[in-house]
């Protein structure tokens, strides 16, 4: 590692960095990537008002998210837009507040807990399949985000959520779509502005309060364990020896927080997949051979998903070339040393895992879709693959996103054969989106 007084280069941004505003606005991995290639793992520029760090090295990646955690939170600008609708929870929360918070929301997430949920996802894939059976060519990205979202909704609240599904999906979209623009807007106007988007942004927000407020009532009402991770905020105590439950209003805002990136993430990283399998014949055919072995015809429970490695290992590929979460924003909270780099308190840290995951030093091939590089993970740097992040702040709904992906993956790939029907780029929007949609070719599996 550098020495801890080595400084550190990056582009010119011209005046007040607008040269690279523009140069990230044309081709935002182009410009990460020119970036790292021109100036190395540890890069300082300007970005308009921020003067932002960004790191690539995995032992960088390592040094922030875990080793030196503390010394780093999340960005003002990133809690503020996402509080809005998030409210208090674990994605902007800090401090004694979110320890105590995570500690709280674990339990829902147990093995035990997530067990039940297979029969949700083999129900709304066996429906979701249905409507494939007449289709030739269809774009795939609506019905996955709509599966994943019902997935999410109905573990969270139960089955009553059905009657609110549909809208649900529209205000979803509408706070990820007006989301990033606000985390991209030179101003952040409050919450009470009379601006369309803020208009746009309010009514989503209320509605989802709304229903989080109706489930949570009912649920305090009925007062037992109902199975869905609503009824592990509530009624799981905390383990502190104080005895002391979530209240409403945390339940309310952790609920707000799963279901949105619960949805959006686990989607995304599924549309990658099959557009991953549609252009790799060989590596679809021998994820449903194995998944017809494995499963007889029959729908995958908890216990059959261990089986499915073929299947697990290209989701998680898909995860490496595509991640959803394809920068992990943080500023640093005081002075402190990452890679013999002294980065002072307040500046803006930005982690590039689309950078460190597709970097030759690391991945063989980076570009190339390799399933079976996964039998050799343990071999890597530590940090060096991160899509669902490291350490204390680690996405907590990572076993419930591969448990879903990879029940999900099976019932499609056994059942379908999936055709690419021409090139398809990325697209960064809250995650990493293909652009435009994601429009296949299907037909019943050989």
């Amino acid at each position: 590692m550098a020495g801890a007084k080595e400084a550190m280069g990056g582009p010119d941004g011209g005046f007040f960095g607008l040269r690279n505003v523009r140069a990230m606005q044309r081709d935002l991995f182009g410009f990460y990537c020119e970036t790292a290639r021109k100036h190395g793992d540890a890069c300082r520029y300007r970005v308009g008002p921020f003067v932002v760090v960004q790191l690539t090295h995995p032992e960088h990646v390592h040094q922030v998210l875990v080793e030196k955690s503390k010394a780093f939170r999340k960005p003002e600008r990133l809690r503020r837009v996402l509080g809005q609708w998030n409210g208090n929870g674990l994605a902007v929360n800090e401090g004694e507040s979110w320890v105590r918070q995570r500690r709280l929301t674990n339990p829902a997430f147990k093995p035990q807990r997530l067990e039940r949920y297979v029969a949700i996802v083999n129900r709304r894939v066996a429906e979701l399949l249905e409507g494939w059976r007449h289709e030739t060519r269809l774009d795939v990205s609506k019905a996955i985000y709509r599966l994943t979202l019902g997935v999410v909704a109905e573990a969270l609240f139960g089955s009553d959520v059905e009657r609110h599904t549909e809208r649900f999906a529209r205000e979803v979209a509408t706070l990820n779509l007006d989301g990033l623009k606000e985390m991209s807007s030179p101003i952040l106007l409050p919450l009470w502005s009379p601006t369309p988007r803020k208009t746009r942004i309010r009514r989503a927000t209320r509605y989802l309060q709304s229903v989080a407020d109706e489930m949570i009532a009912a649920h305090r009402q009925e007062s037992v364990d109902r199975g869905d991770l609503l009824s592990a905020l509530l009624h799981v105590p905390d383990d502190d020896g104080g005895g002391a439950q979530m209240t409403d209003r945390q339940a309310r805002d952790e609920a707000i927080n799963l279901m949105l990136g619960g949805a959006e993430t686990t989607g995304t990283a599924l549309l990658w997949t099959l557009h991953l399998w549609s252009t790799h014949p060989a590596e679809q055919a021998a994820a449903r051979d194995e998944v017809r072995r494995v499963l007889r015809g029959a729908p995958p429970t908890w216990a059959d998903l261990a089986e499915l490695g073929t299947v697990e290992r290209a989701f998680k590929e898909a995860l490496r070339l595509y991640p959803p979460a394809y920068l992990i924003p943080r500023e640093a909270a005081q002075d402190v040393e990452i890679g013999g780099h002294a980065i002072p308190e307040g500046a803006q840290v930005t982690l590039v895992v689309y950078v460190t995951q597709r970097d030759a030093r690391w991945f063989a091939e980076p570009d190339a879709f390799r399933p079976d590089r996964f039998l050799d993970e343990a071999s890597w740097p530590r940090g060096a693959y991160v899509p669902f992040g490291l350490g204390p702040r680690a996405c907590i709904g990572k076993t419930f996103a591969t448990m879903e992906a990879v029940a999900a993956l099976a019932q499609i790939v056994e059942r379908f054969e999936l055709r690419a029907t021409g090139p398809v780029q990325s697209e960064a929007q809250v995650s990493l989106h293909p652009k435009g949609g994601l429009v296949l070719d299907v037909a019943p599996a050989p």
